[in-house]
């Protein structure tokens, strides 16, 4: 019986938005603010966990900042939320006879997370001088310790 939930959980997991470029099923887009900001977008679908969405953004907000030539970066500002979608179910109906049945229909709210992070880069000493109270992270670091599956 246990071994049924954890197929079940494997599936779901599967099936989770990986990390990619921005597309159908979601992933990263990124727009540049300035020569030190950025905003970076990360969507999931409805089987991406809101953890695994902000995990993501801060992946591709690590790789940004190293590939503009910085070694950290602190996060200015952060929205998250999720999108719903609703989608219409088809009612099915079946004729036996004189008798007819239908079922299904009805409509279905998705909840896709997202997440949108402002951030400022910076060299390893001016990263000392955040504002008070700002996280700073180190890009390599978190590029280590976060897998892109």
């Amino acid at each position: 019986m246990q071994s049924r939930y954890v197929v079940l959980l494997y599936m779901i997991a599967g099936c989770a938005t990986g990390y990619h470029a921005s597309g159908f099923g979601g992933g990263y887009s990124e727009l540049r603010l300035s020569e030190r900001a950025w905003q970076v977008d990360f969507s999931g679908n409805r089987y991406t966990s809101p953890e695994r969405v902000h995990t993501f953004a801060l992946r591709r907000a690590a790789e940004l900042t190293l590939g503009s030539g910085y070694q950290v970066f602190y996060v200015a500002g952060e929205n998250e939320g999720a999108d719903q979608v609703n989608i219409q179910r088809p009612v099915n109906c079946q004729t036996n006879g004189a008798f007819t049945n239908c079922y299904g229909g009805g409509v279905q709210t998705i909840n896709k997370p997202r997440t949108r992070l402002t951030i400022t880069m910076a060299t390893g000493p001016e990263g000392a001088q955040a504002p008070a109270g700002s996280l700073v992270y180190d890009a390599k670091m978190l590029l280590a310790q976060i897998p892109t599956d």
